[in-house]
C-alpha cells in the first residue's frame, strides 16, 4: 500500500509540471534523512542503556549501520535486514525516487500501454531471476523496486486517469484479484502476482471502509499519518523486550497488554520526534 501511495501521491503532485530531477531527490533526502538520523540516535541510546556504551559504539561504527544509512543495504548480499529489519525500506524508497522521474516521463509519453509493459517486465524479471539471486547472492528482489513495479505503475496510472475504470469492470477486477491472491497462497507460480492482487483488494477495502468514516477516526488517521515516518523507523527496535515478554506469556490478556504498551510507546516516541522537528523547522524559519 505504501509503495502504491508513494507513486500515486508523487504523480498527483507533478501531474501538470515536469519533475526537476536534482531538486526532487534533494527534497526527498531533506525530508527523510534528518528523521532517520534521529531514529538511529535513539536506537544507539537504547543499546547504550541496555547493553553498554561499548556495544553502542561498536554498532555506530559497524558496516551494517553504514549500509543502512547509505540506503544500499537492500542490494548488498545478506545485508537487507541488518541492523534493523524494516530499515531496508529506506534504500528501497530512495531507489524508487531515483527511477520515478524517468518512469513518470515514460508514462506521460506512452500512457497505459507503456505502464503495462513496465508492469509485465517487472513480473517477468522477478520470476526469471528472483530465486537465482536469492540462492547465489542472498539478494531478495522484493527488497527492490523491480519486484514492485506493478504497484508503482498502478499508482501512476490511477493518478493520471482516476476515472477510467467503471464500476462494473472494477468489481470484476476485484473478484479476479481475490482469486489470484488465493491461488498465490497455494501455488508458487501464482505467488508472484500476490503483491499486486493484495493491493487491489486493499484499495477495494479502503473504498468500502470510507463509508463508515467518522470525524474521530479521521483525526486518528491524520495523527498517525503525520507521525508515520518516525513511527516506521522506531517501532522495530522498540518492540524489544515487550515482544519477548509477550512470547513467553501464555496469558492472552497479558499478551494484549504488552501489545497495547508497545503501541503506546511507539506512538509516544514517534510523536516526540515529529514534534521536535516541527519546532525545529519553525525555529529555523523564525531566525
Amino acid at each position: 500500500a505504501f509503495v502504491f501511495l508513494s507513486a500515486y501521491g508523487l504523480t498527483c503532485k507533478f501531474l501538470d509540471r515536469p519533475v526537476p530531477y536534482g531538486s526532487f531527490l534533494v527534497s526527498r533526502y531533506q525530508k527523510i534523512y534528518p528523521v532517520f538520523a534521529a531514529a538511529i540516535a535513539l536506537w544507539l541510546l537504547k543499546i547504550a542503556l541496555f547493553s553498554g556504551p561499548s556495544a553502542a559504539g561498536d554498532m555506530f561504527f559497524s558496516r551494517d549501520l553504514l549500509f543502512a544509512f547509505a540506503g544500499v543495504s537492500n542490494i548488498v548480499p545478506g545485508q537487507a535486514l541488518r541492523p534493523v529489519g524494516p530499515w531496508w525500506f529506506v534504500g528501497f524508497i530512495f531507489q524508487f525516487y531515483a527511477v520515478f522521474p524517468p518512469l513518470f516521463y515514460f508514462a506521460r509519453r506512452t500512457g497505459g500501454k507503456g505502464l503495462l509493459a513496465f508492469c509485465a517486465a517487472g513480473i517477468v524479471l522477478t520470476v526469471a531471476v528472483h530465486d537465482k539471486l536469492l540462492t547465489a547472492f542472498n539478494i531478495n528482489l522484493y527488497f527492490t523496486f523491480i519486484a514492485h513495479l506493478p504497484e508503482l505503475c498502478l499508482g501512476i496510472y490511477l493518478a493520471m486517469r482516476p476515472k477510467t475504470i467503471a464500476r462494473g469492470p472494477a468489481l470484476m477486477l476485484v473478484l479476479a484479484a481475490a482469486v489470484v491472491f488465493v491461488l498465490g497462497t497455494v501455488f508458487k507460480g501464482m505467488w508472484y502476482f500476490n503483491h499486486i492482487s493484495a493491493l487491489v483488494l486493499l484499495i477495494a477495502l479502503d473504498l468500502l471502509l470510507c463509508r463508515f468514516k467518522t470525524p474521530r477516526t479521521e483525526r486518528i488517521l491524520l495523527v498517525y499519518g503525520a507521525i508515520s515516518l518516525p513511527l516506521f523507523l522506531v517501532n522495530a527496535y522498540l518492540r524489544h523486550p515487550l515482544i519477548d515478554m509477550a512470547q513467553r506469556s501464555a496469558n492472552s490478556p497479558i499478551i494484549f497488554l504488552y501489545a497495547a504498551l508497545f503501541l503506546l510507546l511507539s506512538t509516544a516516541v514517534a510523536a516526540a520526534i515529529h514534534i521536535a522537528f516541527v519546532f525545529l523547522r519553525r525555529w529555523t524559519l523564525l531566525r
